[in-house]
């Protein structure tokens, strides 16, 4: 046997994360609030994702079906779509739902946001992640408690929205074990 060890199998790793989600110390992840996404790609690798983090709750603002592929969403998803209760809501319906939620967190650079690697995230609260080119919208922004960002280091100004929420999701799990 070699220092790094032997790889496990998908059937052992399925096991072993089974029993992890029996652990009296187990906790869910936050939810997602996806706002305007319109890339199938994207919306499955956000389900893979929230799937491997522990996120049980997806919320979706102004779902477009018309243009979103259901395939490419359970393709990329790996079938986690299917596993992680979904929510459509409205402007109005987010609006009511708000002060029944945990805090929103926007995944967003603003005015206002601060560094994920110096923001201290609530034990309980929900991502709010934005459409690939604009962003949040003006009115979900405006709904969250507060906003945080993932520190560029290159030339580039962004980077893919699954991306930046999978370096949010393992900050959150880092800081609340």
């Amino acid at each position: 046997m070699n220092d790094a060890g032997e790889q496990i199998d998908s059937q052992q790793l399925y096991k072993l994360q089974k029993l992890k989600k029996t652990d009296a110390k187990y906790r869910s992840a936050p939810a997602i609030l996806l706002v305007g996404l319109s890339k199938s790609e994207n919306i499955g690798a956000v389900y893979r994702l929230a799937d491997a983090a522990g996120c049980e709750t997806i919320y979706i603002f102004n779902d477009d079906s018309n243009k979103i592929d259901h395939k490419i969403i359970t393709r990329v998803s790996r079938s986690t779509s299917n596993s992680i209760k979904t929510i459509s809501l409205s402007l109005q319906e987010l609006q009511q739902k708000r002060n029944d939620l945990p805090p929103l967190i926007a995944v967003e650079i603003t005015t206002q946001s601060t560094s994920i690697l110096e923001t201290q995230l609530p034990e309980q609260c929900v991502l709010v992640l934005g459409n690939e080119k604009r962003g949040v919208t003006d009115e979900v922004l405006c709904l969250c408690n507060s906003a945080v960002h993932v520190p560029m280091f290159g030339i580039n100004g962004s980077m893919n929205v699954s991306h930046s929420l999978a370096i949010v999701l393992y900050e959150w799990r880092r800081q609340n074990k």
